[in-house]
């Protein structure tokens, strides 16, 4: 995994290659239903889901990459 340092732009070409994938599943199911039903939480979700995606690439920044601890060693078996 990439560095968040090595790339400035990193965070806001995800987020808008998120955004651009997220439209165009709504482009597709509107395409797909005969007529639309807009609920009143469809805003407050796609606000939320924006909201997610900015938390975690600040975090990413804050904290830099995700290591994964080695696995712990098993104690070598002593023949008696």
């Amino acid at each position: 995994m990439m560095q968040f340092d090595q790339h400035k732009r990193y965070s806001v070409l995800r987020q808008k290659e998120l955004m651009h994938e997220a439209e165009q599943e709504r482009l597709a199911n509107t395409a797909r239903q005969e007529r639309r039903v807009v609920r009143f939480y469809h805003p407050v979700m796609a606000h939320f889901g924006r909201w997610m995606v900015a938390s975690g690439q600040r975090l990413q920044r804050q904290y830099g990459e995700f290591v994964d601890a080695p696995a712990p060693r098993k104690p070598a078996r002593r023949s008696a």
